[in-house]
């Protein structure tokens, strides 16, 4: 018996954990996320890196964008999770991901 509630324990978290990440849409209809952290999966395009400042866009399931600010430069096309706080972008247009390294 102990061993069974141990497997439904474990698969609990597991779903738990698994619904963490948003959507971009949720992120950026919601001022509540600002200054959050947020986690985010999606593809990596368009990595840039310009003198010490880098990121990219993060496309979700949806076909959403957010821009994240990363030291870290993925491949084009390879699929990430995006950790870090939510910001407001310069003079409050649009949002972005500010990535924990």
């Amino acid at each position: 018996m102990d061993k069974r509630l141990l497997i439904i324990t474990l698969l609990a978290a597991l779903l738990l954990l698994a619904g963490c990440a948003k959507t971009v849409a949720e992120l950026t209809s919601d001022d509540s996320y600002v200054n959050e952290k947020v986690k985010v999966k999606g593809e990596a395009r368009a990595p840039l890196k310009i003198g010490t400042i880098s990121g990219y866009a993060l496309v979700d399931k949806n076909d959403d964008a957010i821009i994240v600010a990363s030291e870290r430069l993925p491949i084009e096309g390879e699929r990430v999770i995006a950790k870090g706080t939510l910001k407001q972008g310069p003079l409050g247009i649009g949002y972005y991901i500010e990535a924990e390294e």
